[in-house]
């Protein structure tokens, strides 16, 4: 798990920042206890919000848990003919041939007049992420689509004219009560294959960053419910890491054939369970990527008896190609299918190394009055910052956040391919406030 480690900063009051005076390590020390003192005193949001920065570094937003989940307005997504997202008109997105975009997310066609509701596309907005439903450059947030894609990148050739091909949140029909949307991929009007990524982030693993696992074993499951079709393969669902190397893939045929295989690029193996298509079925996907092996069990709908069938292994122990970890799900479809949903997506991992942040030190120098001797308001120090750690992810950055950096400092990040060992980095030269408050800094792998 990426933990970050808070420190109170304890500033000089007035009287020793006008002497440019360093405080002493037992000084920091003293306050940072009266500090862990004091929590309990605090409301309950307050001490909330302290233990996730403490140990996972994660931004609570009421309006959205985001991740991948159910896929339902807390998940971070537009509900089935939800409220419409005001386009932002970003310079690159889809116009439609006359310069002009639609005024909000939402809608499909091309003169107002005539335009036809249908659910925003995943990659058209911040699917999947905390904060408010925006307007994004497309495939920039969770959701991306690869280029020539079938699904939005070939809606948004033909200048909306083919309009019933993207991935987007459907009414979920029979799921469980309180259970209102699913995801459903739509590839009706499409003629290019359909290639979706999601990229997985730390809500998906319970505040585990996927990044920061090597050797982990991942338990994946949810539940889907196909369309039939042609009678090979039409839709897969991949499970992959950081570059797009895939572990393994499972679909089904247009007959309803439970199909998978090692990798990507293996002949696909039909199985005899079949999968009904007018229910949902249940999937569980175990990933052991320092065994690099897999393992699946699915329960099939029957669609003779209207029932969830006993769950059948389908394989265990199956050899998959050398992956690291599992940080991205890949959605492929053949052109042509009208609707395959998928919905209650929950995965865990556990085992593996993960990384850690174990210590956070700061060695204070003089107080500089920053040109302004009687407005202590405004005064810094520059010290060194040494994060400890063991296991830094393989990629991103040590950040350093928090009230506690004045504003004129410049020193706060450093990518993990520059850090100064395996084990610890030492920030030189960092700036931070001698106003008289104490202050928090907090140092995160992102």
């Amino acid at each position: 798990m990426v933990q970050a480690e808070e420190v109170a900063i304890l500033p000089k009051s007035p009287t020793r920042a006008l002497r440019n005076e360093p405080r002493s390590a037992r000084e920091v020390t003293e306050y940072t206890t009266a500090l862990n003192r004091s929590v309990m005193h605090r409301p309950i949001l307050a001490m909330v919000s302290l233990w996730l920065a403490a140990f996972g570094a994660l931004m609570v937003v009421p309006t959205a848990k985001a991740y991948l989940g159910d896929f339902e307005p807390a998940s971070g997504y537009v509900p089935f003919m939800g409220p419409l997202i005001p386009s932002l008109n970003l310079g690159t997105d889809w116009q439609d041939g006359t310069g002009n975009v639609p005024a909000a997310l939402g809608y499909l066609g091309i003169p107002p007049t005539t335009y036809g509701r249908a659910p925003v596309d995943v990659t058209r907005y911040n699917a999947g992420q905390a904060g408010a439903r925006a307007d994004i450059l497309d495939d920039s947030g969770l959701w991306s689509a690869a280029p020539g894609s079938g699904g939005r990148p070939q809606f948004d050739a033909s200048n909306g004219v083919n309009q019933f091909q993207f991935i987007s949140t459907h009414d979920a029909g029979t799921r469980p009560p309180g259970d209102q949307n699913a995801l459903v991929v739509r590839t009706f009007a499409s003629t290019n294959l359909l290639d979706y990524r999601y990229t997985m982030d730390a809500l998906d693993l319970g505040g585990i960053a996927p990044g920061s696992l090597t050797g982990a074993t991942y338990s994946i499951q949810f539940v889907f419910c196909p369309q039939s079709g042609p009678a090979g393969n039409i839709s897969l669902l991949g499970f992959a890491d950081d570059a797009l190397n895939t572990a393994l893939q499972i679909g089904t045929t247009g007959t309803g054939g439970f199909q998978y295989r090692p990798g990507s690029s293996a002949a696909l193996t039909t199985t005899a369970t079949q999968i009904g298509f007018n229910g949902w079925s249940e999937v569980t996907i175990t990933i052991n990527t320092a065994a690099n092996t897999a393992g699946i069990t699915v329960s099939p709908w029957n669609d003779t008896t209207s029932s969830l069938g006993a769950p059948i292994s389908i394989v265990s122990g199956m050899a998959i190609p050398d992956l690291a970890r599992i940080s991205k799900l890949n959605f492929i479809q053949q052109p042509g299918i009208e609707k395959y949903f998928y919905d209650g997506f929950a995965m865990s991992a556990t085992g593996g190394v993960s990384c850690a942040i174990t210590g956070l030190s700061v060695n204070p120098g003089p107080c500089n009055n920053n040109g302004t001797p009687l407005n202590t308001a405004d005064d810094y120090y520059t010290t060194d910052v040494t994060v400890t750690y063991a296991n830094p992810p393989a990629s991103g950055s040590l950040t350093l956040t928090g009230p506690a950096l004045h504003s004129s400092n410049s020193v706060s990040s450093v990518p993990v391919g520059s850090l100064g060992s395996s084990t610890s980095h030492t920030f030189v030269g960092v700036r931070l406030k001698a106003n008289g408050t104490a202050l928090n800094l907090t140092a995160r792998f992102q």
